[in-house]
């Protein structure tokens, strides 16, 4: 790598942390911007290769350390760089097969390891952030009151139910954040790639996502010991179930939409169904329990699985 292409992935990681400090001043309205936030780094990592994932990584990680906070530092390393470096270092690899064929590093084996990646992190967040539903609850709870004041619901809760509700909230929050951030990844490295595929850089073929993708047996598992857990723990030991089944489901579910969308092309009407599914997700969230049922299916029967050149999707 010469200075130039130190310099990139080396932009790409202060990119990184302006947008997240950016989103932050912004409220509500740079959400969008905090979703794009990985995008610099799978760039680097994409197009620069593992020198530019680390350094980037590096970079955004040391960014955020001095210029903000120790606090964002650990966000910014932990579920936004080091799983983008991560992966899409892996993203790039690839091996000779004996006859002479470019076998590329499976796209089952990299969701996997982004949901197990994206787990751990959300973990290690938690911890340093100091996630404990106890501490958390009275400011949840000011803040329902003030939102239920704007909007009253429909039948007046006492304290009891208000702090059952914001208790509730809380359990379900790792969940759901872990969800969230692994359709967010996917969603990045979806279009990093696109950039650096365009921009000439990636070397790794275009394939059929639809058709080739999968997650491996070990997902399943855990998955299920995941969503046990979540039920039968308690404290710190649920959240963290939580957060690994939130993680894995949505893995599947990501697996069970690809089929839909296989399906959806032999259909006049398939544009239209799809956006039917993903605004039923986006509104209801539920739908997407069916989808990772989907996906099990399709783990648990290979031969619903007929890729073309298996695993080299990346867009």
């Amino acid at each position: 790598m010469n200075l130039k292409t130190y310099l990139i992935p080396a932009v790409a990681g202060i990119a990184c942390v302006l947008v997240i400090a950016a989103s932050q001043r912004a409220g509500v309205a740079g959400i969008p911007l905090l979703l794009l936030a990985p995008l610099p780094i799978y760039v680097a990592a994409l197009g620069w290769g593992t020198q530019g994932a680390i350094l980037a990584c590096v970079v955004a990680s040391v960014t955020a350390f001095v210029a903000v906070s120790p606090g964002l530092a650990a966000l910014v390393a932990f579920a936004f760089a080091v799983p983008a470096a991560f992966i899409g270092h892996q993203a790039n690899l690839a091996q000779q097969t004996d006859d002479g064929q470019i076998e590329w590093f499976p796209l089952s084996q990299l969701l996997f390891n982004l949901a197990l990646a994206l787990s751990i992190g959300i973990v290690l967040v938690g911890l340093v952030a100091g996630y404990n539903i106890e501490t958390l609850t009275p400011p949840f709870t000011d803040a329902f009151r003030e939102m239920f004041k704007v909007n009253p619901p429909p039948v007046p809760l006492s304290d009891e139910e208000l702090t059952q509700l914001v208790q509730r909230t809380l359990n379900l929050m790792p969940f759901i954040a872990t969800s969230v951030w692994v359709i967010v990844h996917v969603v990045n490295l979806h279009l990093s790639a696109k950039i650096c595929r365009a921009s000439g850089r990636l070397p790794r073929p275009k394939d059929d996502i639809g058709e080739s993708a999968a997650m491996p047996s070990i997902g399943l598992a855990i998955m299920l010991a995941a969503l046990v857990g979540a039920v039968m723990l308690s404290g710190a030991a649920q959240m963290i179930a939580g957060v690994f089944a939130g993680a894995f489901i949505t893995a599947f579910a990501l697996v069970g939409l690809a089929s839909i969308h296989v399906r959806a092309r032999n259909s006049a009407a398939g544009f239209v169904f799809l956006m039917l599914t993903y605004a039923l997700i986006l509104f209801f969230y539920f739908p997407l329990f069916l989808y990772a049922i989907g996906g099990v299916i399709r783990t648990l029967n290979p031969n619903t699985n007929t890729p073309p050149n298996a695993g080299n999707n990346l867009s």
